[in-house]
């Protein structure tokens, strides 16, 4: 009897300590930090610039490290390289994962079938071009060739007035 109160007594120790960490941990867990990354890119009072590159990486649900190593790349590359442009509103950077019922969209829309880096150039408001950078597969071992080619490709759209 004293060993089944003693692993209860383990047991809902457990249980408290897990809500006391996911309670700390607040809103940094993957569902809030996906949301966020949906949020609207300006508010109403703010217009969308007339020219916008959309930088989006596409995921499933379930990730591996590739995948996770290849969107962290992928996040760097663009924040280090136009931040003036993120700051603008020009180029915008948003993860999206695609199993999710609301972005099925995107599946058709750029052909996803797996793990997707798109680059997107809108004009007034109107998608009139996009990439799908295949290479990230071949690049995601070598970091500055991985980060010079979605720069490039980036500023591609950017040049392109």
């Amino acid at each position: 009897m004293k060993a089944k109160t003693v692993l209860t007594v383990v047991l809902l120790l457990f249980v408290a300590a897990s809500v006391v960490w996911l309670v700390a941990k607040g809103g940094n867990s993957p569902a809030a930090s996906e949301n966020e990354s949906m949020a609207p890119v300006s508010s109403e009072n703010d217009p969308a610039p007339e020219h916008q590159v959309i930088v989006y990486y596409f995921h499933g649900t379930n990730r591996c490290q590739t995948c996770l190593k290849i969107e962290a790349l992928a996040d760097q590359a663009v924040q280090s390289g136009f931040e003036t442009e993120l700051a603008g509103g020009s180029v915008v950077w948003r993860v999206v994962n695609f199993d999710l019922p609301e972005n099925k969209s995107f599946v058709d829309e750029y052909g996803l079938y797996s793990q997707a880096l798109i680059v997107v150039d809108k004009r007034d408001g109107k998608r009139t071009d996009w990439k799908n950078l295949a290479d990230i597969w071949e690049l995601v071992g070598n970091e500055p060739e991985f980060t010079a080619y979605v720069q490039r490709e980036v500023s591609s759209y950017l040049g392109a007035s």
